[in-house]
């Protein structure tokens, strides 16, 4: 009998079917991943505003904008002795990207003042984002503290600016999950360029969106 040379319908039908488990195997997978990804995220955020409440609680001030943060541990806060890398705030009750770079700063004191210092990755330099703790999510997304009538900010950015970090849909999953799902109000707010006021979920996996976290 001589070789066949071509598949029988039954065959190809096998193929198809193993084909359509593996594509649907490496989707729920991808789901999986992402949907950690966004738990984990939620989590660094209650950790981190439990860490910027501890040390207000520790020194009755906001990290960053602490007075006397030069004189407890010196003004090596970023690798600097002079110019905008002091390390005191000048104690408004505002954590500003001010002169003294008291966002930056903030963890610099959250480091200093020992609490929970292997979640942050402080080193002596000028840049910030060596600094700032690296989130959960793939594109090295970064937080940063500010403060002012809305109270204590945490916000999700990019390494680049304020947008970048997460896609709408990613964006409204955690708003929903966690407060109302409503971009312009609530506990947390997106932050998807000028003029956008409502998450649009048909954007797509594109990053445009930053997140701000009360």
């Amino acid at each position: 009998m001589s070789n066949r040379q071509a598949f029988s319908l039954i065959e190809l039908a096998i193929i198809l079917t193993i084909i359509a488990i593996l594509t649907a195997s490496v989707t729920f997978a991808q789901k999986l991943i992402k949907k950690n990804q966004l738990n984990r995220l939620i989590a660094e955020v209650k950790l981190y505003h439990a860490d910027m409440h501890v040390f207000r609680l520790k020194y009755n001030a906001h990290a960053g904008d602490y007075s006397k943060a030069g004189l407890v541990w010196g003004n090596d806060c970023n690798g600097l002795t002079s110019g905008s890398d002091l390390c005191s705030g000048d104690g408004n009750d505002i954590i500003a990207e001010a002169a003294t770079n008291e966002m930056v700063n903030a963890w610099a004191h959250i480091y200093k003042a020992q609490i929970n210092n292997n979640n942050y990755p402080f080193s002596s330099t000028v840049n910030w984002q060596d600094n700032v703790p690296a989130s959960a999510l793939e594109n090295g997304s970064l937080y940063l503290f500010s403060s002012g009538q809305k109270g204590l900010i945490l916000e999700l950015r990019s390494r680049d600016d304020e947008y970048g970090a997460i896609s709408h849909l990613d964006a409204y999953q955690i708003d929903n999950k966690i407060d109302d799902g409503i971009l312009a109000k609530g506990n947390i707010y997106g932050a998807c360029g000028a003029g956008v006021v409502t998450y649009d979920l048909d954007f797509g996996d594109f990053l445009v969106c930053g997140l701000k976290f009360k």
